[in-house]
């Protein structure tokens, strides 16, 4: 895979498969997603997958179970210093093949955040991590996975 990308994070989702998300330079740096084939040392890749159609950063990605995987990022209004658009936002897709269908989106956070991280708590939760850039300090919010979104109190 030879592109533009930015704040790329890659999950093996098994023995012969990988998926990939980025920020795609050359797509108005959309959030962006690929399945590859892996077959020795090459990978065969899939189709783009677009997760989100905003500015995208700080991208981080986690198998949430062998069909389904998880992304938090950093949706980022690149013209406004504290857009509306400035949120933590995660996102579910599901695999099927190589292919991904994303679902939608929450948010969990509504200010910019920065050093995002997910981690998976068991089979219907999450935690995640991240840095406000407001204050500097490190939140762990959970989140609780129904129907393939995620809830956060």
């Amino acid at each position: 895979m030879k592109e533009n990308t930015h704040y790329t994070s890659a999950v093996l989702l098994d023995e012969t498969h990988i998926c990939v998300a980025y920020r795609d330079n050359h797509n108005n740096c959309c959030g962006t997603s690929r399945i590859g084939t892996i077959s020795g040392d090459d990978i065969e890749w899939g189709k783009k997958t677009i997760f989100d159609t905003e500015y995208c950063e700080n991208i981080h990605t986690i198998l949430l179970d062998k069909n389904h995987i998880c992304i938090v990022y950093q949706e980022f209004d690149e013209f406004e210093e504290f857009g509306d658009k400035d949120h933590g936002k995660s996102i579910i897709g599901t695999i099927s093949g190589d292919n991904i269908k994303w679902n939608n989106k929450s948010v969990f956070n509504l200010i910019k955040n920065k050093d995002i991280s997910i981690k998976k708590l068991d089979p219907t939760h999450v935690s995640i991590i991240y840095t406000s850039y407001d204050n500097d300090y490190e939140t762990e919010i959970i989140g609780t996975i129904l129907n393939n979104i995620i809830i956060y109190n």
